[in-house]
């Protein structure tokens, strides 16, 4: 009886547990969206070029997505709060995918949005979908 109790709790402790799934995946998500908000400077003449934008007004539009980005969340997460963060999730993605349908100039027929609304509408729908 002693046998078959220690094989059980060997063969139960030898499972992951499914949190650090959990953990893998946020450290994931974080990492990918870091590594986007701080590797900016890498691509700042490429978006000047693709654009046709001054330095500064790069960067003004950087700022404003970051400062979004990071303010946003005194909305975001009292929302996730009363409402869950599955259905918030879900509207950001819902923001994410009526922001690209409607931009896309192949899928509509309109014109390439300027930077500023370019990146700002997918910043506020990131937000909603992060918290």
């Amino acid at each position: 009886m002693e046998a078959a109790l220690s094989v059980q709790s060997t063969l139960s402790n030898s499972r992951i547990f499914c949190g650090w799934f959990v953990v893998a995946a946020a450290f994931a998500v974080t990492f990918v969206g870091f590594g986007c908000a701080y590797t900016f400077g890498a691509f700042l003449d490429s978006l000047q070029r693709d654009f046709s934008a001054s330095r500064g007004s790069v960067s003004l539009v950087f700022s404003l997505a970051g400062f979004l980005y990071f303010g946003l969340g005194i909305i975001s997460g009292p929302l996730a709060d009363r409402y869950g963060s599955r259905r918030l999730a879900l509207a950001g993605v819902a923001a994410n995918i009526s922001h690209h349908r409607h931009h896309d100039p192949d899928a509509s027929g309109w014109p390439e949005p300027d930077p500023p609304l370019w990146l700002l509408s997918p910043t506020i729908a990131t937000e909603l979908t992060i918290h």
